[in-house]
């Protein structure tokens, strides 16, 4: 698992990555967040269909994209390192697809 840290440049309160993922690859993304602030995680895909899930400080599992399509936003009952791990599923996973990807993070105080 590839893991990429967020940060966010001084006086905003989002960023944008770019990028694609490959097969069974899985990119984790940690963004440090605190209890009563609202998450939000979006994301645009190509033709193979990325998935992300979004994963809280205990390690649960809060948003599952392969189950639920669209994007993540909830009021943050923990502070703590949160995940967001982006991978694919079926054939795209299978034949080795390459799935690029932006996802937007936000975080409302």
């Amino acid at each position: 698992i590839n893991t990429q840290p967020i940060h966010f440049d001084k006086g905003t309160s989002g960023t944008t990555m770019h990028n694609a993922v490959s097969g069974a690859d899985v990119k984790d993304y940690t963004l440090v967040a605190k209890a009563g602030q609202t998450m939000r995680v979006s994301m645009k895909r190509g033709a193979h269909h990325p998935y992300f899930n979004v994963i809280n400080p205990a390690n649960e599992t809060v948003f599952n994209g392969a189950m639920r399509d669209g994007d993540f936003e909830q009021r943050l009952a923990t502070s703590g390192k949160y995940t967001v791990r982006v991978y694919q599923m079926g054939g795209a996973r299978d034949e080795g697809k390459t799935s690029p990807y932006e996802l937007t993070f936000k975080i409302i105080h």
